[in-house]
């Protein structure tokens, strides 16, 4: 298992703590100031040899965590930063607990959001952030398009509507006429108008 160094503001230490345990609950080593450093410690000291044991960083990302006077959290992204440059090694891991805007140098970084979700989904979330992507433990489903929409027929020309079955209509409204509608008939068949 992996060893996760998390790097948090004072201000954030209740929401780093529940990160920590729900990484610890995966059965990886945690490096968490809150359980390890108490008074008379040295704090660099720590830090060092914390971040040295560690194969990730975790940020507990918020606007006091990025704030230009959060000493210690941004040496410690800074270095995470120097030693896993391109992030292949996935050095530093951020979780975004509150809103606030990235520095320009995470910019490529994919980060997990734990932003507006109730406990489970944060659980699920950080379980998830830990995981390299890959295929997916249930075989996904075939989803099928929607099938296209009946072609709808092309309307028939106004014309044929007047010269459907002639016939039919002259025989219906002429009555006492036969030989005059005989008459029209043949002018219909043959189209003569003598």
């Amino acid at each position: 298992m992996a060893t996760y160094f998390i790097s948090f503001n004072s201000a954030d230490a209740a929401n780093a703590a529940f990160i920590a345990q729900t990484i610890k609950d995966e059965n990886h080593e945690v490096r968490f100031a809150g359980w390890e450093v108490a008074p008379g410690h040295d704090i660099f000291d720590w830090m060092q040899d914390a971040m040295q044991a560690a194969d990730h960083m975790i940020g507990v990302c918020s606007p006091d965590y990025l704030k230009p006077d959060a000493v210690y959290s941004g040496m410690e992204r800074s270095a995470a930063m120097w030693a896993d440059p391109t992030g292949r090694k996935r050095g530093l891991i951020l979780f975004k607990i509150r809103e606030c805007t990235l520095p320009v140098i995470f910019g490529p970084r994919a980060y997990v959001s734990l932003i507006g979700v109730d406990q489970a989904e944060v659980t699920r979330r950080i379980r998830d952030g830990l995981r390299n992507p890959g295929p997916p433990a249930v075989a996904p489903t075939w989803t099928p398009s929607p099938a296209a929409p009946p072609a709808t027929p092309a309307p028939e020309p106004s014309y044929l509507a007047r010269v459907v079955s002639p016939e039919i209509a002259l025989s219906r409204s002429v009555v006492g006429r036969e030989a005059e509608v005989a008459q029209l008939h043949e002018v219909l068949k043959t189209g003569a108008t003598t």
